[in-house]
């Protein structure tokens, strides 16, 4: 009796073993995406009509830093339908750090509407300006 509830146990313990490695093998194929699956997807996400999914796409491209990116976001920046959508375009313009979006960015210092739009232009925009100076400063090694 207890010979045959340790080879059932044993049996039990193989058959959770086998199951869950040939799970884990199947969730790698199926989960495999591109870089270019993922940018196709937010630059649809980027012309939806739900501005919730506008909003997170907009981000993420700039976060993977998207060329093909570029004209959709200064679209979105010029002629988005509030100045979240304003200010989140300006931010993934200036990770992407296009000369284009730059631009874009530094002229809505000057020229835009909205107050707090302008205002967050001048912080992104003196970021990037920041970033460029360290990366000219050399510094000496003290000896």
């Amino acid at each position: 009796m207890k010979r045959q509830k340790g080879k059932m146990v044993f049996f039990l313990f193989f058959l959770l073993l086998v199951t869950s490695l040939f799970a884990e093998d199947s969730l790698k194929t199926n989960t495999k995406c591109t870089y270019d699956q993922i940018e196709e997807n937010l630059l649809v996400g980027l012309s939806s009509d739900n501005e919730g999914l506008k909003f997170s796409s907009a981000y993420f491209l700039g976060e993977i830093k998207s060329d093909k990116a570029i004209l959709p976001l200064l679209s979105l920046f010029h002629n988005g339908a509030n100045d979240e959508m304003k200010i989140i375009a300006a931010l993934s313009l200036c990770k992407i750090h296009s000369d284009r979006g730059i631009f874009a960015v530094k002229r809505a210092i000057k020229f835009s509407d909205s107050e707090r739009v302008s205002r967050m232009c001048q912080i992104f925009y003196n970021r990037i300006m920041l970033d460029e100076i360290k990366s000219k400063v050399e510094v000496e090694e003290i000896q």
